[in-house]
């Protein structure tokens, strides 16, 4: 069985330790712990963005110039083909 160390916090708010820890708890107590995952650093290159507007490119017609706005920056971004602006991707700073 899977369980996160989210919700043992939630269910124990008391618990106080590392996910690490509470394996090593868990372990000690006889209940099997195969291993962990850590998903908040597989996530931590993922930048949300608010797209703002969409222009048209004023050079190529198959591009558009999407204006997007991160926690900290906007910026005009070059948008091509048929990506939706959802897609928009580059590198941002946070």
């Amino acid at each position: 069985m899977l369980i996160s160390y989210r919700w043992l916090t939630e269910l124990l708010p008391q618990l106080g330790h590392s996910a690490d820890e509470v394996g090593k708890v868990l372990s000690g107590v006889g209940l099997a712990v195969d291993g962990g995952s850590d998903h908040e650093s597989a996530l931590r290159p993922v930048i949300l963005a608010q797209v703002l507007k969409i222009d048209p490119h004023p050079e190529r017609e198959q591009l558009q110039l999407v204006t997007i706005r991160t926690r900290s920056s906007q910026r005009v971004a070059p948008l091509g083909g048929s990506q939706p602006p959802s897609s928009v991707t580059g590198n941002y700073p946070d």
